[in-house]
C-alpha cells in the first residue's frame, strides 16, 4: 500500500507537471498565434493605405489624360500645347512626363522637348492599346528604362479617330520617387520592405532600395506573387522564403484596383517583415517561461523525492515519527515559499477574491497594476476600487456573469491610481470551489504596449506621416458626417482644393527635404487660418484640402481663402532657406443643386483650383 502511495505521489506530480507544461505551451502557442495574426493586420492595413493612395493616383491620372484626349479632339494642337503639358505635369503628383502619340507612335506634343519627335512605336505602352484598342481602358505597362534613364512604369489612354478607332495614345509617365516617398512614409519597423509589382511580375521599386530587385520577375512558378495572383483574392498573406532575396519573410500582398478605373493590368503591393524581428520578444518569453518550468518541475521532483525519502526514514524508525513530521511541514513550508517566488517573479498579476470579491491574496505585479505598493494596502477590498469610473459598471456586470459560468475570459478594463494615472489591464479569471466557498483565480496583464501598437496602426491609417494633417480617408469620412450635419441643420459648408504653385520647382531645385519642410510649414499656416472645428487635410503632395463646417453665409469661404492667400505670401524660411511660395484655391459650398457626393463635391473643387492655377496661380476661384 505504501509503495502504491508512492507511486501515486509519481503519477499526480506527472499529471500536474504535464498540465502545467501544456498550460505554458498552450498559452505561448496562442500568444505567438496572436502577435501573428496581429502583425499579419498590419501589414494588410498598409498595403491597403499604399492600396488607397495608389488607385486614388491612378484615377487622378486617368481622369486627367481622358479630359485632355477630349480637348485634342475639340481643339486644334498649337505651338502652346507643350507648355500646357508642362503646367498639366506640375500640378500632378506622381507624373513625370506626359506624351501625345500618333497612330504610328511618333511623339507629336510633351512636357519634355527632348523627345518630340521620338518614333517610340516599339513600347509596351503604345503596342497594348494599339492591338486591343478600347477607350474607356487605362493601360499600365511593365517597368521599363527610359529615354531618360529612368526606371519607370508609364499609363495611357488610347485616341480614337472620328469612327473610334485607334489614332494614337495620350501617355503619363509615373515618378519613382514620388511612389518612393509615399513607400517609406507608411514603413513602420527598420526591417519592414515595401514595394510596387507589375501585374506581369516585373518589380517597379522597394523600398527601402536593395541592389538587383528592381525589375527583377516574380513571376515564377510558387512564388508568393503567382499563388497572390492565380488566388483571385484582392489581399493575401504568406510566411516563407522570397523568390526576389531568398530570405524568410511575412509578406502581405494587395491588387490595386478600383471600381471607378478599367485598368488592362493591374499593379500589385507588398509590404514584408522578418518573422525573427517579429517574434524576438516571443521566444524571450519562450525561453523565460521554459525555464521557469523546468526550475518548477527541478524543485518539484526534488522535493517529492526528499519528502517520500523522509517518509520511508520514518516508516523504518517509529521513534523518530514526530520530529519526522516535523521536517516535512518545514519542507512544505519551503516549498510554498518556492512557488510563491515563483509566482512573484513573472510579469503576470495574480490575485485570489473571495466570495465577495474582496482580495485575500495576490502577487507584487498586481498590487503595482493596481497603483499600490504593498499587498496589505488592498488586502479585503474590492477592485472596483481602483477599477476606472467608466468601467465599474462593465466590470461588475462581467464579474457576475463570470460567477455564474465559471469564468472571465479577455475582458480589458482600465485600472486607475491614486494620481489619477490610468493602466489598461487584460483579465482572465476562473472560480474555483474551495472548502465551503467560491473564490475567483484573476490573471492581470499590463496592456499599455498593444495599446500603444493599436493606435500607431490607427495613426498610420488615418493621418498623414509628413504633417501629421488628417489624411485623405479621414477627410472623406469627416467631410461625410459633415455634410448629414449641414443637411439636417440647414447650414453651409465649404470644400477648399489646395494645391502650391511651382512646388516641383522647389522641390527639383532645393531637394525634397527642403519640400517635405515647406509642406510642414504650409501645414501650421493653413491650420493658423481655421477655426477648431474645420478640417485641414492633406491628400499627398503638394495638395491640401479645407472643410469649413457650419458657416453663418457662403461669403465666408472667401474671406477665408483671402487670408490664406495672404498668409502664404509672407516669406517662408525653411532649412536657412527664404521661401517665397503662391497657392491655387478652388472652392465649392455647399448645398449645391442636385449634388451631395462627397467624391463630386471635391471634384468641382479641384475643376475651380485648376481654374485659379490656369489664371496664373496665387488666387482662388469659386465653383459655379
Amino acid at each position: 500500500m505504501k509503495q502504491n502511495s508512492f507511486l501515486g505521489q509519481w503519477l499526480i506530480l506527472g499529471v500536474v507537471l504535464i498540465c502545467l507544461g501544456g498550460a505554458v505551451g498552450y498559452n505561448l502557442f496562442l500568444e505567438r498565434g496572436r502577435i501573428q495574426s496581429r502583425e499579419e493586420e498590419r501589414l494588410l492595413t498598409l498595403t491597403r493605405v499604399i492600396d488607397q493612395n495608389a488607385a486614388q493616383n491612378l484615377i487622378a491620372i486617368s481622369q486627367v489624360l481622358m479630359r485632355l484626349r477630349n480637348r485634342l479632339q475639340q481643339d486644334t494642337q498649337g505651338p502652346e500645347l507643350n507648355e500646357n503639358l508642362k503646367i498639366l505635369v506640375d500640378a500632378m503628383p506622381g507624373v513625370r512626363t506626359v506624351a501625345i502619340l500618333d497612330v504610328n507612335g511618333n511623339i507629336l506634343a510633351s512636357n519634355q522637348p527632348s523627345i518630340i519627335g521620338s518614333n517610340f512605336s516599339q513600347r509596351d505602352y503604345f503596342k497594348a492599346p494599339r492591338q486591343h484598342p478600347d477607350q474607356d481602358m487605362l493601360y499600365v505597362s511593365p517597368p521599363f528604362r527610359t529615354v531618360l534613364g529612368v526606371f519607370a512604369i508609364s499609363t495611357g489612354v488610347m485616341i480614337p479617330d472620328s469612327r473610334g478607332e485607334f489614332a494614337g495614345v495620350i501617355t503619363a509617365t509615373l515618378d519613382p520617387q514620388y511612389f518612393a516617398t509615399l513607400l517609406d512614409s507608411v514603413r513602420y519597423a527598420p526591417d519592414m520592405g515595401v514595394s510596387i509589382v507589375h501585374w506581369d511580375g516585373v518589380i517597379f521599386m522597394t523600398e527601402p532600395v536593395k541592389k538587383g530587385v528592381a525589375g527583377k520577375n516574380l513571376a515564377q512558378p510558387g512564388s508568393f506573387f503567382t499563388r497572390h495572383k492565380d488566388s483571385g483574392q484582392t489581399a493575401s498573406v504568406f510566411t516563407g522564403a522570397t523568390y526576389a532575396s531568398g530570405a524568410e519573410r511575412m509578406i502581405a500582398l494587395r491588387t490595386v484596383n478600383s471600381s471607378k478605373l478599367k485598368l488592362d493590368k493591374p499593379l500589385i503591393v507588398t509590404a514584408a517583415r522578418d518573422p525573427g524581428e517579429i517574434y524576438a520578444a516571443w521566444r524571450i518569453d519562450l525561453i523565460k517561461h521554459g525555464s521557469l518550468y523546468g526550475l518548477v518541475a527541478l524543485f518539484s521532483i526534488l522535493a517529492l523525492v526528499v519528502f517520500q525519502r523522509r517518509q520511508r526514514e520514518s516508516n523504518r524508525q517509529l521513534d523518530e515519527a514526530a520530529e519526522e513530521l516535523h521536517v516535512t511541514h518545514v519542507q512544505i513550508r519551503e516549498s510554498e515559499e518556492k512557488y510563491r517566488a515563483i509566482i512573484e517573479t513573472t510579469d503576470t498579476g495574480y490575485v485570489i477574491l473571495d466570495a465577495s470579491g474582496r482580495v485575500s491574496d495576490a502577487n507584487n505585479e498586481y498590487v503595482r497594476l493596481s497603483g499600490h505598493a504593498r499587498l496589505a494596502e488592498i488586502v479585503g477590498r474590492n477592485p472596483m476600487e481602483w477599477t476606472a469610473e467608466h468601467d465599474r459598471e462593465r466590470t461588475a456586470e462581467e464579474m457576475k456573469k463570470g460567477l455564474e459560468t465559471g469564468g472571465v475570459r479577455n475582458l480589458e478594463l482600465d485600472y486607475s491610481d491614486a494620481q489619477g494615472r490610468t493602466t489598461p489591464v487584460e483579465i482572465n479569471a476562473t472560480v474555483v470551489q474551495r472548502e465551503a466557498s467560491l473564490q475567483m483565480v484573476s490573471l492581470c496583464r499590463d496592456i499599455s504596449e498593444r495599446k500603444r501598437s493599436q493606435a500607431q496602426i490607427e495613426q498610420l491609417a488615418y493621418y498623414d506621416a509628413l504633417t501629421n494633417l488628417p489624411n485623405r480617408r479621414l477627410m472623406l469620412e469627416r467631410l461625410t458626417l459633415g455634410l448629414l450635419q449641414v443637411k439636417r441643420f440647414h447650414r453651409s459648408l465649404a470644400i477648399m482644393f489646395m494645391d502650391l504653385d511651382r512646388f516641383k520647382e522647389i522641390n527639383d531645385s532645393l531637394g525634397h527635404d527642403v519640400g517635405d519642410e515647406l509642406l510642414k510649414v504650409v501645414a501650421q499656416r493653413l491650420s493658423t487660418c481655421v477655426r477648431g472645428g474645420d478640417i485641414v487635410s492633406r491628400q499627398g503632395g503638394d495638395e491640401f484640402v479645407v472643410v469649413l463646417t457650419e458657416m453663418m453665409q457662403p461669403e465666408d469661404a472667401t474671406l477665408v481663402a483671402e487670408k490664406i492667400v495672404s498668409v502664404l505670401r509672407e516669406p517662408m524660411i525653411v532649412l536657412e532657406h527664404e521661401l517665397h511660395v503662391t497657392i491655387s484655391i478652388g472652392i465649392v459650398v455647399f448645398p449645391v443643386e442636385g449634388v451631395s457626393d462627397p467624391m463630386e463635391l471635391m471634384k468641382r473643387a479641384d475643376i475651380a483650383m485648376y481654374e485659379a492655377k490656369k489664371g496664373g496661380g496665387d488666387g482662388f476661384r469659386v465653383s459655379r
